[in-house]
């Protein structure tokens, strides 16, 4: 099983960079979608900062398909922050005898 850390204010930081380029400050309505807010997709580096996880490994997990799920746009790759948090919340643990099977992923 790999432990990452995620770096103090991560989150914090990052809902602050989603607030300042919000549809709702550039043009003052709110986007909806199935009564669900959009919010902006991550790019790369961000989930690499959040996570802790190196660039070329976040490459690695979505080859073999152990990663966060992604959105494929032509050539982009971006993460949707519900996805990335739901990835998270899925690999806590209280003890090192949990998740064995995850070990192998």
């Amino acid at each position: 099983m790999i432990m990452t850390t995620i770096k103090p204010g991560a989150f914090r930081n990052l809902a602050h960079q989603m607030r300042q380029h919000s549809p709702q400050r550039e043009t003052g309505t709110l986007v909806r979608h199935e009564k669900a807010f959009l919010e902006p997709l991550l790019t790369v580096a961000q989930v690499s900062e959040i996570t802790g996880r190196s660039i070329s490994k976040l490459e690695k997990d979505r080859w073999e398909g152990c990663g966060p799920p992604y959105v494929k746009m032509g050539r982009l790759v971006r993460y949707r922050p519900a996805d990335v948090r739901a990835w998270l919340s899925e690999r806590v643990r209280r003890s090192t005898s949990e998740g064995a099977a995850e070990a192998t992923k």
